[in-house]
């Protein structure tokens, strides 16, 4: 292995290393499973509390996975899945929302062709007689 290989392995196998030192020594768990009843007892400013947890966790590379079931068990199935959102999609920015959107837009889009092509097919195929679509206009 080169020199400048060499060089640049250090950085990651040093943040690996305290990762799992600061996981064995302070209990992670523990740590995590207090922050979230922390974060249970400040009400309503506890899931703008999470969303800046999971932001940080995020760009600390501590797995979403253990946040959002946390978040869920915090504040149920809803309230989690909105302060996970929040906290995800904050750190990506605007642009990412913009994406959001125009995807939403598209796929809207392509469900009503999709609808209008299958009952024009339905209408053709089936006699006039034999049954009204649902929400067709004559």
């Amino acid at each position: 292995m080169s020199t400048g290989k060499l060089f640049r392995a250090v950085p990651v196998i040093l943040i690996v290393a305290a990762a799992i030192f600061v996981t064995i020594r302070y209990d992670a768990p523990a740590l995590l499973r207090n922050l979230l009843a922390w974060i249970d007892a400040q009400g309503a400013t506890g899931i703008i509390v999470f969303a800046a947890t999971y932001i940080i966790a995020t760009v600390l590379f501590i797995p979403g996975s253990i946040l959002t079931l946390g978040a869920g068990f915090v504040f149920g199935a809803v309230g989690g899945t909105l302060a996970t959102l929040g906290g995800a999609t904050e750190q990506r920015g605007g642009a990412q929302w913009v994406i959001y959107g125009l995807g939403l837009v598209a796929t809207v889009a392509v469900t009503v062709f999709v609808t209008q092509l299958a009952r024009r097919a339905l209408r053709n195929t089936l006699p006039a007689d034999s049954v009204e679509l649902q929400g067709a206009s004559s």
